[in-house]
């Protein structure tokens, strides 16, 4: 289990600064694409389309299909993932623990588990860090937002 303490260590030494961070090693990962066999076995299990936005996103992002549709991010700091259900009827999308009864869900978290993925709970990635990001309200950052997009929260009822 990963502490908060971890993270905040694991974000500051990837952005440098909190103050003012440093995007070069999180782009050098993000050209090398460090999940590659992950990738292809998941294309290959799977229908899978990238869904990665360079702009905002400091993580892979993915749709796959189940028997729905999901938004799977894999983070450029380290190997962790969150998964989401994508609402036809929400605007927000459903968040989805690694502990799920759904098979189809569990084959893809058992999946990632092997390539040594660690899924953070929806708490931990809800606490506040002190980076500052250009598109986030001053104090408003928390883990997700650094370790995977610069946006709203996917689950979050705010997200339009």
């Amino acid at each position: 289990m990963v502490t908060f303490n971890e993270l905040n260590a694991i974000i500051l030494e990837h952005y440098v600064s909190f103050d003012t961070p440093d995007f070069r090693s999180i782009r050098k990962v993000m050209e090398r694409c460090p999940y590659s066999s992950l990738i292809e076995e998941l294309k290959t299990r799977w229908v899978c389309v990238e869904d990665t936005d360079v702009d905002y996103d400091v993580s892979f992002g993915f749709i796959v299909s189940l028997d729905t549709q999901y938004f799977l991010q894999l983070s450029a700091l380290g190997r962790f993932a969150v998964l989401t259900k994508i609402s036809p009827f929400l605007l927000n999308n459903v968040f989805v623990d690694s502990i799920t009864n759904n098979q189809k869900e569990q084959d893809l978290v058992s999946l990632l588990e092997k390539y040594g993925f660690v899924f953070l709970s929806k708490l931990l990635l809800e606490k506040h860090v002190p980076l500052t990001l250009v598109n986030i309200d001053p104090g408003c950052v928390c883990v997700y937002q650094a370790l995977f997009s610069d946006g709203e929260l996917p689950w979050s009822e705010k997200r339009i």
